[in-house]
């Protein structure tokens, strides 16, 4: 069985038209989502509009609270599914100001269950973090040893200390590494980069997939590009 997995920090869907194109023309079974907002009261959800438009299933879970044009939102992580989504579990990796989660699905396809993560852990500017470390540990003790898919956005570069950590106990689906950060300047106030030259975000298995294929697709949806991995179960 062939599963096409996505995953994309979608700079909270300010680029909305963007991310709606590139979405249908990847056409993935299963899409990881990080930088997702919605209004307090859980209304205009970005990944539920997104889902809705696409046909998918899908869960969110809030990570924080912030400022965002002129008002408070909640914002977190998504998964959309073109399968059945059984239940869904949230895992807090960090707490306090540096909060950060996890959320964990798991879905149906046939009959088998798949334990599908996404995750996003704290941007440290390209510099080593225990914090962010602790964040890769804790998630790593949370990940199920079968049937486990894990996206997001580690904010980690390739040689990092966290993303040894998941390497340690899963596969890394991309061999090329290309960059995902940063397609444009404002990515973050304090890097200001708008060149393309850290990798960031990734997405790892359990040793029980098979990898087909991998790919870093270009948009100018999100501060992030999307990767795509073709896995086989």
């Amino acid at each position: 069985m062939l599963i096409k997995t996505l995953s994309w920090n979608i700079w909270f869907g300010r680029y909305y038209h963007d991310i709606i194109t590139h979405l249908k023309n990847a056409d993935a079974d299963i899409i990881a989502l990080q930088e997702v907002i919605q209004n307090l009261d859980g209304s205009d959800n970005v990944a539920g509009n997104i889902a809705k438009e696409l046909g998918y299933h899908w869960k969110y879970a809030q990570t924080q609270q912030m400022e965002y044009e002129d008002k408070i939102v909640s914002w977190g992580n998504a998964i959309l599914s073109r399968h059945h989504i059984l239940d869904t579990k949230v895992h807090a990796l960090s707490t306090g100001d540096s909060r950060r989660t996890a959320l964990q699905a798991t879905i149906q396809i046939d009959e088998t269950h798949l334990n599908v993560f996404s995750t996003h852990l704290m941007h440290t500017h390209q510099k080593p973090s225990e914090l962010q470390e602790q964040q890769a540990e804790a998630l790593v003790k949370r990940i199920p040893k079968e049937k486990s898919i894990v996206m997001g956005d580690f904010n980690a570069l390739p040689q990092s200390n966290a993303v040894k950590y998941m390497t340690g106990v899963l596969q890394q689906t991309d061999t090329q590494l290309d960059p995902t950060w940063c397609v444009y300047i404002d990515g973050c106030e304090e890097c200001k980069l708008d060149q393309l030259i850290h990798r960031l975000d990734y997405v790892f298995t359990t040793g029980d997939f098979k990898v087909h294929s991998f790919q870093t697709d270009y948009s100018k949806g999100s501060d992030h590009l999307p990767i795509a991995a073709t896995l086989e179960i």
